[in-house]
């Protein structure tokens, strides 16, 4: 990875990554249009504009191996476990510097990257993304293999390496691991997994609706159809994303209602109340 990459080359790769995530909040606003307005809000914000211009000081620190693994968030913090600590980089907030911290990884703030997607999406800024690329261009270079392994390749930090992953194509790889049931939809949504170079999914049948590379596609999920056993007891499974309390107001609110159900729920000592 030792070619210099070109101005048009980053220019043209900020413009993707700008209308790739465009292009999911389009679709997405037909579902939730007050999510992909308070989107756009906070993007507009002054906290947005702070992060973009402190993003232009902040440089990735990555692992001093020959092989890196970047893990977008935490999700999949079990597949940490099977690489050495010194190869492991997490990318992500607090929350995720805390982890990284205690276990012994390298650490990355997501913020730069959003932060100058937005510039680009809704200001037609793209100096800062270009920098965001290129800064990551310079310290992956020194690599052999690096493979980023992602949640998600709709969303800003998502897409983001998908596209700078195709810059650098022969030693790096996205890894789109799936974390939901993709099922017949009646509108259309790009699913996670589309853009990037490999998908881990539940099963095979997945890769079809998801729109992937089938021959890039590896199952990871149950070798078996589950089915619930019958039971006499009472139990309520209360479903949830595992983040914590993030800031903001709309999410704070969802919390409150969540612990609300749970607390009215337990007041019958006969119902069993679980966390997904």
């Amino acid at each position: 990875m030792n070619r210099k990459i070109s101005t048009n080359l980053l220019t043209n790769t900020a413009k993707l990554i700008s209308e790739d995530y465009m292009s999911w909040l389009q679709q997405y606003q037909l579902i939730s249009p007050v999510e992909v307005e308070r989107r756009r809000i906070d993007a507009l914000g002054a906290k947005n504009l702070v992060r973009m211009l402190l993003g232009f000081f902040v440089s990735p620190r990555l692992g001093g191996t020959e092989s890196i693994y970047i893990f977008e968030g935490l999700r999949n913090k079990e597949y940490m476990k099977l690489f050495h600590p010194a190869s492991v980089v997490v990318v992500g907030s607090h929350l995720e510097r805390d982890y990284a911290n205690s276990h012994g990884y390298s650490f990355c703030w997501s913020f730069p990257i959003t932060s100058s997607i937005h510039a680009k999406m809704y200001k037609n800024v793209d100096v800062y993304l270009i920098h965001q690329l290129n800064i990551w261009i310079i310290k992956l270079k020194n690599y052999k293999q690096v493979v980023f392994f992602l949640y998600e390749d709709t969303q800003p930090v998502g897409v983001f390496f998908v596209h700078l992953g195709k810059i650098l194509h022969c030693s790096v790889k996205s890894i789109c691991i799936q974390h939901g049931f993709f099922a017949d939809k009646t509108y259309e949504l790009r699913c996670e997994g589309q853009l990037s170079d490999i998908n881990f999914v539940w099963d095979y049948s997945q890769a079809e609706a998801i729109g992937c590379d089938q021959s890039a596609t590896y199952e990871i999920g149950l070798s078996y159809n589950a089915t619930a056993k019958p039971t006499s007891e009472k139990i309520v499974i209360l479903v949830g994303t595992g983040l914590v309390y993030d800031g903001n107001d709309d999410y704070d609110k969802s919390l409150t209602f969540f612990s609300f159900i749970h607390d009215e729920l337990i007041k019958d000592a006969t119902i069993k109340v679980f966390y997904r």
